[in-house]
């Protein structure tokens, strides 16, 4: 059995099916940001391992030039089951509780057939890709995006891949023009807006979370804070998108930046955010810190 987090990441996935089935060996291998086509050959018997992450759309395989009929069978590994601790860490389950998850499909194919797959993704950004194998080419693969279609992402206002300071440079942009859109790594991005209670309230029925970073994460619980690590905030996060879905109301968070927020940490907000669909309304706020008060001259003179 596997760990809990062992397919959160694309090397996770590699790694999981280098283990599990160690008589395969990776011949080509797709990714487009988010999901994963890719082809394992089985050294030791005439079949493929066709590594899916994330189901393309209108996919076909062929196989001699024939398109493929039959129902390929799943590849498919135990993973724990996650528990959540107290303060936010998350552990596999100790009673051995788990989960069957899919790594791919397996495909009959000899070593002198030919083989070829084509299929498309539509997120994050929409990408056409092709397999092909023959016993004198071998394998190759492709993907790019199809014609006449640009990516959705916008160019951005900030970027995470800049060397520069993050949060000082969404600050920058939204003093400037009151919105800033954050381009992360994996094509991934959000938008950000200044904190303001009128333009809130106009969203509607609201269900509002407080965030604060600065050197960690924490949740704002009424005047208290409590700290979170970024599994911690997934957890919570979770239970936040859930509760607005069964009270039919609109998710708002309220993003709050300090001095001495840690860019790092800023964008494993982000990226929580959107693996929970939590993204549309997202309003930052920067704590700037007290003034002190000018204390009063004593005498005359």
């Amino acid at each position: 059995m596997f760990r809990h987090d062992a397919l959160r990441t694309i090397e996770g996935y590699q790694s999981t099916i280098s283990e599990a089935f160690p008589s395969l060996k990776m011949q080509c291998f797709l990714f487009n940001g988010s999901f994963v086509c890719g082809v394992y050959e089985d050294k030791n018997a005439p079949r493929i391992l066709l590594a899916l992450w994330g189901d393309p759309q209108q996919a076909q395989i062929k196989r001699n030039g024939e398109v493929m009929e039959e129902e390929p069978g799943a590849a498919e590994v135990a993973v724990a089951v996650a528990l959540h601790k107290w303060g936010g860490k998350i552990v596999d389950d100790p009673d051995g509780d788990h989960h069957v998850m899919r790594l791919g499909y397996w495909i009959p194919l000899k070593r002198t057939d030919r083989f070829e797959m084509t299929g498309r993704y539509d997120h994050p950004a929409k990408s056409e890709f092709r397999i092909t194998y023959d016993p004198d080419r071998r394998w190759g693969g492709t993907m790019s995006p199809p014609e006449r279609d640009e990516l959705r992402i916008k160019p951005g206002d900030a970027y995470e891949i800049s060397l520069e300071p993050l949060v000082g440079r969404v600050i920058e942009v939204l003093e400037e023009k009151g919105t800033c859109q954050v381009n992360l790594k994996r094509r991934q991005s959000v938008t950000l807006r200044t904190w303001d209670e009128e333009d809130a309230n106009k969203i509607g029925n609201i269900q509002s979370l407080c965030l604060t970073v600065e050197e960690a994460i924490s949740i704002n619980m009424g005047p208290a804070r409590e700290k979170l690590t970024p599994p911690g905030l997934e957890q919570r996060l979770e239970m936040y998108a859930s509760a607005v879905r069964a009270g039919d109301r609109v998710p708002v968070v309220r993003l709050r930046v300090g001095a001495n927020a840690s860019d790092d940490l800023f964008c494993e907000v982000f990226r929580a955010l959107l693996h929970e669909s939590i993204d549309q309304h997202i309003f930052l706020e920067v704590l700037r810190p007290a003034k002190k008060k000018r204390s009063e001259s004593k005498g005359s003179g």
